[in-house]
């Protein structure tokens, strides 16, 4: 759980640094509900090359996040505490309920 809650610190620390604004349509993902949330580093790091921006750090809304890695976001994409504090809005988590 440890590790959960140093994530939940680190995208507190990325906001605050970066901003909520999505690395490629500039949203403000927290104005449309999509802050904070944390995919699996897998999922980070072939959508964001750390080659792009400084290694984890940056955000992105739900669909550019989608449009880079070139598919829908699975349930097994996110990292349990974005689930267990409901962190995605509900058309999202409905989707990703339905799908699976």
């Amino acid at each position: 759980m440890s590790s959960q809650l140093e994530l939940f610190d680190a995208l507190e620390y990325d906001a605050y640094r970066f901003g909520p604004y999505c690395l490629d349509c500039g949203v403000d993902t927290i104005e449309i509900g999509q802050y904070p949330y944390a995919v699996v580093d897998e999922v980070w790091h072939e959508a964001v090359p750390a080659s792009t921006v400084p290694a984890g750090t940056g955000m992105l809304c739900i669909p550019c996040l989608e449009k880079r890695i070139g598919r829908p976001l699975k349930r097994e994409d996110f990292e349990t505490i974005t689930w267990e504090r409901g962190w995605l809005p509900r058309d999202v988590r409905e989707r990703m309920w339905s799908a699976s």
